[in-house]
C-alpha cells in the first residue's frame, strides 16, 4: 500500500503561514512610502513571540543638525512611561507596602483629598485636576519649571472641590501619575529614578532606559528632539523646545506645555529605545518584575462605582472596545484576544507599546514630528502583523500649510500660483476655508501684517459667501489701523450674517472711534 506524500500538505501549510505572518518586507514598503511622503519620522519595531522581525529608523533625530535617527537613539516615551509608573506601584502592593485601597493621604500625609485611594489613580478615576493645576503658577512665574515637588503644595492650594467622586467616572489626568511617583518615593526610601533603574530597568535587562529627572542626569547625545510645527506658514518642522512666537497667547501656550511641563516623572520621562520598550515586554512575560496573578489585575478594565465597566471612545479600532486598568490601556478583541499596552502623545513626540498577550505580538514606534494620523499608521502595522492588508492611508498635506510658508519666502504672487495647482490636486491637498482663517490670524499676531491681509483677501475671493471670511478680513484691517477698509469688511459680514453680533460690535467700535 502506497503511503500518502505529506509534501502538499507541507507546501500549503508553509503558504498559509507565510501569508498569515508577513516578513519584513511589508513592513519596510509601508514605513518606505510613510517617510518618503513625510508622514513619518522614527523608530518602529515590531516582534513575534519576542522576535523582531522588523525594526528600522527614518529620518533625524534632530531635523536642523540633519542627525539621523538610529537603533541606538533613545525617544521621550510620554505618557507609555505610566506603564512603568504602575509597574512600580503594583511592585509595592505584592511586597505588602502599599494597599490599591489605601488612602492616598496614608502615604502622602500632604494630599488634601481624603476619599481619593492609591486605585483611583492608577485607574484614572481620581477626579483630580490635569495640568491646570499648574496655570495659575506658571502665570505668577513665568518660565517657572514644575517638577513633582510642586504637586502637593499645587493641589492644597487649588481651592476646588474635585472633578468627581472618586471611582464614579474616568477622566485621564497626568497628576494621578506625578502622585504615584511621590509615593513610590516615599514608600522606597529612593528617587523615583533610582528605584525604577534599580526594581525595572535592571531586572528587564533595559540598559538603554532612565528617568529624566531636573539636574541629576548629563546632556544625552542620543536622546532625540521632539519636533513641532507651531504655525501653519511653517512647513519644516522645528525644535519644540526653542519655539518663540510674537503672539503671547500661542507663545505661553508653547511655553507652558514644551518648557514648564518639562520637569515632572511618573506621567512621563522615561526615554527609552524601541529594542529596551521590547525588553520589557519580554520580562512581563515572566516574573521578574511581577506575578501574573498581578498583572492580570492591571489588566483588568475599570469598574466604576455603580458596577459598570468603563468603556471609552475609539477613534481608531485595533483592538476591540477600549477601557483602562491600572496603568495600561486594556482592549479584549473576539479576533485578536487580550491587547494590552499605552500611547503617549506630547508636544513633538507620538509613541506606542502594543502588546496582544494572546498572539505574542509587539509593537513599538517612536515619531518625534508627531505625524498627522499616528494611530492609522499603528492599525496599519497591526493589520499586517495578523496577514491582514494595511489600512488605506491617503495622508493629504494640507495646501494652507504650503501655501503659507511659500507666501512669506517667496511673496504672494508665487503663493498665489502654487496655492491653486495644489488646490487642483485632491488627490495630494486638502484645502480648508477654516485653515486659512487661521493662518491669516497667526501671520497678524505673530508680526507679518501684509501677509495677513494677503491671506484673509485671497480667503474672501474663494469664499465669497463666508460672512467669517469678510469679518476676519476686517480684524486685521483693524489691527493695522485701516479703519475704513475695516469698516468696509465688517459690513460685508453684516450682511452676510445679520445675527452676527461679533460683526456688529466690531462696527460699533469703528464707528464710535
Amino acid at each position: 500500500m502506497t503511503k500518502p506524500s505529506i509534501a502538499p500538505l507541507l507546501l500549503v501549510l508553509c503558504c498559509l503561514t507565510a501569508r498569515a505572518q508577513p516578513g519584513a518586507a511589508s513592513f519596510d514598503a509601508l514605513f518606505t512610502r510613510l517617510h518618503r511622503e513625510g508622514n513619518f519620522n522614527g523608530n518602529v519595531l515590531v516582534a513575534r513571540h519576542g522576535k523582531i522581525i522588523y525594526r528600522k529608523s527614518f529620518g533625524y533625530a534632530d531635523v536642523a543638525a540633519k542627525t539621523p535617527n538610529t537603533d541606538a537613539s533613545r525617544f521621550q516615551t510620554a505618557s507609555t512611561a505610566k506603564t512603568f509608573t504602575a509597574t512600580a506601584v503594583l511592585q509595592l502592593v505584592e511586597k505588602g507596602k502599599v494597599q490599591l485601597g489605601d488612602p492616598v493621604a496614608a502615604h502622602l500625609p500632604e494630599f488634601p483629598f481624603p476619599t481619593v485611594r492609591v486605585r483611583h489613580l492608577l485607574s484614572h478615576t481620581s477626579g483630580l485636576p490635569g495640568y491646570e493645576l499648574y496655570e495659575p503658577l506658571v502665570r505668577k512665574h513665568p518660565g517657572m519649571l514644575i517638577t513633582n515637588a510642586v504637586t502637593l503644595p499645587a493641589l492644597r492650594d487649588w481651592g476646588k472641590p474635585l472633578h468627581f467622586e472618586p471611582g464614579s467616572q474616568w477622566q485621564y489626568c497626568n497628576v494621578n501619575y506625578e502622585l504615584l511617583a511621590l509615593l513610590v518615593e516615599r514608600v522606597s526610601g529612593m528617587s523615583f529614578g533610582a528605584y525604577l533603574q534599580r526594581y525595572v530597568f535592571g531586572p528587564a535587562g533595559m540598559q538603554d532606559t532612565y528617568v529624566r529627572e531636573p539636574g541629576r542626569q548629563a546632556a544625552d547625545p542620543r536622546l532625540v528632539t521632539t519636533h513641532l510645527l507651531p504655525t501653519l506658514y511653517q512647513a519644516v518642522p522645528v525644535n519644540a523646545e526653542q519655539i518663540e512666537l510674537k503672539d503671547t497667547v500661542m507663545q505661553w501656550r508653547h511655553s507652558f506645555e514644551q518648557r514648564s511641563l518639562r520637569g515632572t516623572v511618573g506621567d512621563h520621562n522615561v526615554m527609552s529605545t524601541t529594542e529596551d520598550m521590547l525588553r520589557f515586554d519580554q520580562a512581563l512575560y515572566t516574573d521578574k518584575l511581577l506575578s501574573q496573578k498581578t498583572l492580570a489585575l492591571a489588566f483588568a478594565p475599570t469598574r466604576l462605582n455603580n458596577g459598570e465597566t468603563y468603556y471609552g471612545p475609539e477613534e481608531v479600532d485595533y483592538g476591540g472596545k477600549t477601557s483602562y486598568g491600572l496603568g495600561w490601556v486594556v482592549r479584549q478583541d473576539p479576533e485578536r484576544g487580550t491587547i494590552v499596552g499605552h500611547d503617549g502623545y506630547t508636544g513633538g513626540i507620538a509613541t506606542t507599546f502594543y502588546r496582544n498577550l494572546t498572539r505574542r505580538q509587539t509593537v513599538v514606534m517612536f515619531d518625534n514630528t508627531v505625524g498627522v494620523h499616528y494611530r492609522e499608521k499603528v492599525a496599519s502595522v497591526i493589520n499586517l502583523l495578523d496577514g491582514k492588508a494595511p489600512r488605506r492611508l491617503d495622508i493629504k498635506k494640507s495646501a494652507v500649510r504650503q501655501y503659507g510658508e511659500i507666501l512669506l519666502r517667496q511673496g504672494a504672487e508665487r503663493a498665489l500660483v502654487c496655492l491653486n495647482g495644489m488646490r487642483s490636486d485632491t488627490a495630494r491637498y486638502y484645502f480648508a476655508e477654516r485653515e486659512m482663517n487661521r493662518l491669516g490670524y497667526e501671520f497678524l499676531f505673530n508680526g507679518y501684517a501684509d501677509q495677513a491681509l494677503e491671506t484673509f483677501k485671497i480667503n474672501t475671493l474663494l469664499f465669497p459667501a463666508s460672512f467669517n471670511a469678510y469679518d476676519s478680513y476686517g480684524d486685521a484691517f483693524a489691527r493695522v489701523g485701516r479703519r475704513e477698509a475695516a469698516i468696509l469688511m465688517y459690513r460685508r459680514a453684516i450682511a452676510l450674517n445679520p445675527d452676527g453680533e461679533g460683526s456688529k460690535q466690531s462696527l460699533r467700535k469703528l464707528l464710535d472711534e
